[in-house]
């Protein structure tokens, strides 16, 4: 929950820049990212909050300015940036927590290490724990250890022992030994066992062995396609989410574009035909301006003494309010 005091321009800034390297970060790796500092998204809420005031201030203030624009642009591009970083973060906490639970001996996840709650969000490590416990809860009601292991295996190796095998209840000299039940049941196996032997010779039975080699052979060769058909298709990665793959090449993406698309009116066509046959005034910038103006698709600094050429809307509000003066060639 963000807190009621606003954040300063250090942090705000500090917060903003760890956004969007997080999300970077996060889009080259399947599995979750180290955050750069542990109540992150804490700082994010809090940011968010940070922002909205300032854009209702302005409002308030100086109305629906330019600068009123560019903080409201600013916030559907932090908005859209940390909805994807959450879902692409969650989805690595879910990777994380399936491949500790499912590791397999000899496969890469069981080496997988378990993650450094230090340098993770407490709702993040609030998430995982509850994840956890539902793959729990999934191994029990679909009885997972009995399919990995099978039943009966551990209980049928105790019971067979060599002869000469003794208990400890027969160092006990008190009636019922150690537990006072008496030793469990144990078998020996027996020594003396007469060995059956067949009735075919030798040449019997190479010949039986080689009657069908064929068909062993045939066998054989199914059995290796369909290993390597296994092999194939883990190869291929996960289908349903190929996000959680390494990705091979370094993930750009323009956050502008996202604001911008959504923000095209339906008739375009008609909005880029009115640009063009819109007059561009030539003026000359007065005073500095620390923060970039919106001019059309594109963003631009005004610094003192630079000379631009701006729609007739931005022109006369720049030069009304003391920052430019016009500048005509004629």
């Amino acid at each position: 929950m963000p807190s009621g005091q606003p954040m300063n321009d250090r942090l705000a800034k500090e917060v903003e820049e760890q956004i969007f390297a997080t999300f970077r970060l996060q889009c080259e790796r399947h599995l979750p990212v180290d955050l750069p500092f542990p109540q992150f998204w804490q700082n994010v809420a809090q940011l968010f909050d940070n922002i909205e005031r300032e854009i209702r201030t302005q409002y308030s203030n100086g109305g629906p300015d330019l600068k009123l624009q560019n903080l409201q642009k600013r916030q559907a591009n932090l908005r859209r940036v940390a909805n994807d970083l959450a879902r692409r973060r969650l989805v690595a906490m879910m990777q994380q927590a399936v491949s500790q639970s499912f590791r397999s001996a000899g496969s890469k996840s069981e080496h997988l290490a378990p993650l450094d709650w230090a340098r993770h969000d407490p709702a993040e490590r609030d998430f995982f724990q509850k994840l956890t416990g539902q793959i729990k809860e999934f191994k029990l009601h679909t009885d997972w250890n009995t399919m990995q292991v099978g039943t009966g295996w551990e209980q049928t190796k105790s019971q067979h022992h060599s002869p000469g095998t003794t208990q400890l209840d027969d160092f006990v000299s008190e009636p019922g030994g150690l537990t006072g039940g008496g030793p469990p049941p144990i078998e020996i196996i027996e020594s003396d066992v007469a060995i059956i032997e067949p009735d075919e010779d030798d040449e019997e039975r190479i010949a039986r062995l080689d009657a069908y080699s064929e068909i062993e052979e045939s066998m054989i060769a199914s059995q290796i396609e369909e290993v390597m058909e296994i092999e194939q298709v883990f190869d291929e990665g996960h289908k349903a989410t190929p996000e959680l793959m390494p990705s091979k090449k370094k993930f750009v993406e323009d956050f502008s574009e996202w604001v911008d698309e959504e923000k095209q009116p339906e008739n375009s066509e008609e909005s880029v035909t009115e640009q063009k046959d819109e007059k561009l005034i030539r003026i000359k910038i007065l005073l500095t301006i620390p923060e970039a103006i919106s001019v059309g698709d594109d963003e631009i600094f005004l610094n003192a003494g630079d000379i631009h050429f701006l729609d007739e809307i931005n022109a006369q509000y720049l030069v009304e309010s003391g920052m430019a003066e016009f500048a005509s060639l004629d």
